[in-house]
This record gives C-alpha cells, sequence and structure tokens, in this order.
C-alpha cells in the first residue's frame, strides 16, 4: 500500500473511531435526560435540585402534597422541624421552596412549575401530618403526641411506626398499609389492592377495609 493511501486509511479510520465515540456520548447524555425528564403540567423538569427547610414551626398541622414523591418523616419531642427536599425543575435554580400556610409549596423564577420528588426529616412529634402522594412510599416514625396522621396514596406502600396517636386515618389505591409498634384510639384503614398489617399495635377502634388483600395482625 502506497504511504499517501496508508495515511488516508490511517485519517478514516481515526475519525471513524472518534465518530462512533461521540455517538456513545451523545446516547449517554440522551438517555440521562429522557431517564430524569420529568413532565409537570406538559412541561418537561430535566434538572434536580435539593435543598433543606430548617425554620422554627409553631403551627400544629403540616401538609405535603405531590404527585411522585417518597416521604420519610420521624418525629422527636424537641425536633425542630428539618426537612431535605429533592425535586425537579425547568432550569436550574429555577425553584424555591417553603413552607407557607401549613403547606410545603414553592415559586419559581420562569413561572415554570417545580415537582417535589423526596421529603426526608425530622418534625416535632407533637404535628398533625396530612400527606397526600399519587405514587410513592411514606414513612412516619416517633410521633408520639400527634393528634391525626392522614395519608392518602394513589400507588404506594404506607409505614407507620412506633406513634402514638389520637387517630390514624391511610388510604392506599395500591399498596400495603403496615402499622408497628403504635397505640391509636382510633384508625380507618383502607386498601383498594394491598392488604394491613399490624405488629405489636393497639387499636381502640377499628374501620378497615380490603378491596383485594386481607389483614393480617401479630
Amino acid at each position: 500500500m502506497k504511504k499517501s493511501n496508508l495515511a488516508k486509511a490511517v485519517v478514516y479510520g481515526f475519525l471513524l473511531l472518534m465518530t462512533m465515540t461521540s455517538c456513545k456520548n451523545i446516547a449517554k447524555f440522551m438517555n440521562n435526560v429522557v431517564e430524569h425528564n420529568y413532565v409537570e403540567n406538559g412541561v418537561k423538569l430535566a434538572y434536580e435540585g435539593e435543598t433543606v427547610l430548617d425554620v422554627p414551626y409553631t403551627d400544629t398541622e403540616l401538609y405535603i402534597d405531590s404527585d411522585v414523591a417518597k416521604i420519610s418523616l420521624q418525629g422527636g419531642p424537641d425536633a425542630p422541624l428539618r426537612l431535605k427536599l429533592c425535586y425537579q425543575e425547568y432550569k436550574p435554580r429555577d425553584a424555591t421552596f417553603m413552607i407557607e400556610n401549613r403547606k410545603i409549596t414553592y415559586y419559581t423564577k420562569s413561572g415554570k412549575p417545580a415537582s417535589l420528588k423526596e421529603v426526608i426529616g425530622n418534625v416535632p412529634n407533637s404535628l398533625a401530618l396530612n400527606i397526600d402522594v399519587g405514587t410513592g412510599n411514606v414513612e412516619v416514625q416517633k410521633m408520639k403526641d400527634s393528634p391525626k396522621i392522614s395519608v392518602n396514596c394513589g400507588t404506594a406502600s404506607v409505614d407507620i411506626q412506633n406513634c402514638s396517636l389520637d387517630m390514624l386515618e391511610a388510604n392506599t389505591g395500591t399498596g400495603n398499609i403496615n402499622v408497628t409498634s403504635c397505640t391509636i384510639n382510633t384508625a380507618t384503614l383502607e386498601t383498594g389492592t394491598g392488604n394491613i398489617n399490624l405488629k405489636s399495635t393497639q387499636i381502640e377502634k377499628r374501620n378497615f377495609s380490603t378491596g383485594t388483600g386481607g389483614v393480617n395482625e401479630e
């Protein structure tokens, strides 16, 4: 092979390798975008954000509402309200989250929506909690002086642990309700497809309903 042809072959081979590598990188980038591409009210939310709410909280009730989110809360006798929030947003540093009128809410610089994806942290154990989630697991523990915990989920499991409550209301379309080591005056628990599982729990008044599932107690 002539030197000129050999040089051309080397160049073409190099360009082919670079093209293949670039295509792989582009495909990887596109997969990442698609993987994290949430849609809220028709708006693509391709960016992840995170913040911590650490504020004095004197109200007696807290509302958390999200279409898709994991919720994990732990109470304490003198615990401040300190919550780590993970969310999707339209562009970086677009959303600011806060608690307003006893509810976690937000505003955005762009005017586009944001979507809460995870709430993890500590709350005063005397708070009443109202949690409404379309899809995502909910865990609440060590709420020793709460008058009421209300959880409404579409597709999720609900875990209530080590709580002393006047009232517990929990409803899942698809998913189990698990209550462990709790003392409850009145419990209203309902599942569409899922079980109600009670362990080391005392309930004075109960109203249980399962569509496809059963009630297991130990």
